[in-house]
């Protein structure tokens, strides 16, 4: 299986290790019923913050989420 990416930190982890997908609260399914996967995934560190952030869309869970774990988010975003 492929590794997933964390949609905070660029952290790449299996699925195995903890972390998780989140869907957020502007998640809409395609029309044509196809399947969709609209989540973002999120290492072990960060799932627990986002998944209490699900009621919020997408764009705003994650600007609180980039606030909170800032030391996180600039070292991902520096790799």
């Amino acid at each position: 299986m492929k590794a997933a990416v964390c949609a905070l930190c660029g952290k790449r982890f299996a699925l195995d290790d903890g972390g998780g997908s989140v869907r957020f609260s502007d998640y809409e399914p395609p029309p044509d019923g196809s399947r969709a996967w609209g989540h973002l995934w999120f290492c072990v560190t960060h799932l627990s913050s986002a998944e209490r952030r699900s009621d919020l869309p997408t764009a705003a869970a994650l600007e609180e989420l980039r606030k909170r774990y800032w030391v996180s988010w600039i070292r991902g975003w520096l790799r």
